[in-house]
């Protein structure tokens, strides 16, 4: 079992969203842009994002930054973040996925948000995603999936 709270530290209250570190480097920084996706991207349940891009772009800080506003009116244990670096495969993935569906419907949560940071890496990744919506486990989240490695990512989303 793998401790997913690391990467959520808002699980333990809203307000250490604070901690995390992209964001604190973020506020540090002297000139601070706000992504336009911050304000039109519509998070509709049932839906699968996917944000392509070179690495230091901003993704990453565009998903904490979409976490944060997320938080000012969604329960904290409704939105779940992975940086997905150290996973190897699809298998892997869904092990994670489906642990924190199993940790969201112990909390009775219904409607779910899902950040996979960095999807890129883990080999054969669309498989997991795949997976995970034809058995109908996805239903009620909303997914974003970032990505520096362009062609995988598009060819996976397809």
């Amino acid at each position: 079992m793998v401790n997913m709270n690391i990467l959520n530290p808002w699980w333990e209250g809203k307000e250490f969203i604070k901690d995390d570190r992209t964001l604190r480097e973020y506020e540090e920084k002297t000139y601070r842009w706000e992504p336009v996706l911050l304000k039109t991207l519509d998070l509709a349940p049932n839906s699968i994002y996917t944000l392509r891009g070179p690495r230091q772009v901003g993704k990453t800080t565009l998903i904490k930054l979409l976490i944060k506003k997320l938080l000012l009116n969604v329960n904290e244990k409704a939105i779940f973040f992975w940086n997905c670096d150290e996973l190897v495969d699809f298998r892997e993935l869904a092990v994670i996925l489906r642990e924190y569906l199993e940790f969201s419907k112990a909390h009775n949560i219904k409607e779910k948000y899902i950040f996979l940071d960095e999807i890129a890496r883990v080999k054969d990744w669309q498989r997991a995603i795949k997976a995970l919506k034809d058995s109908g486990e996805l239903d009620s989240c909303s997914l974003l999936v970032t990505g520096s490695h362009t062609l995988d990512i598009k060819y996976g989303v397809e």
